[in-house]
């Protein structure tokens, strides 16, 4: 099995993870666990957001989250989750969850495109870090 082929089986598996996790209950989706924890919801949000921006980063093409996306699901357009205080991540609510869940879907489709064109040779290239966030 090739590097490339491991990364895919195992984003296969973690999406099917993640979208089985989005058809919990509205209660289910925003309840917070005690003691630093966060939400299914913003969990959902956060690992979609992160795989976004990796992808970007790496294939040199725009983030599919857009002004538009941030409207629909009730999110924020800016930022990620990362560095978000434990206060505000709590306070993470999404509006429409079929408006994630059609987020996820693109960003799940255009990291499917993007590892079907990659080869083992192909990660080896170095990407700098920006900003120090990637």
């Amino acid at each position: 099995m090739s590097t490339v082929d491991f990364i895919q089986r195992s984003l296969e598996f973690t999406h099917a993870a993640l979208i089985d996790a989005r058809n919990g209950t509205d209660e289910q989706l925003h309840f917070v666990p005690e003691q630093g924890s966060h939400s299914i919801a913003w969990c959902l949000w956060h690992t979609s957001r992160v795989e976004d921006l990796i992808i970007s980063r790496v294939s040199d093409q725009p983030q599919v989250w857009s002004e538009e996306w941030a409207r629909d699901t009730g999110l924020p357009f800016d930022g990620f989750g990362t560095g978000m205080s434990d206060e505000d991540a709590q306070q993470v609510r999404v509006a429409d969850v079929a408006a994630l869940a059609g987020y996820q879907d693109a960003v799940f489709e255009r990291t499917a495109r993007f590892l079907a064109a990659v080869t083992d040779e192909d990660l080896e290239r170095e990407i700098p870090a920006r900003n120090g966030t990637e």
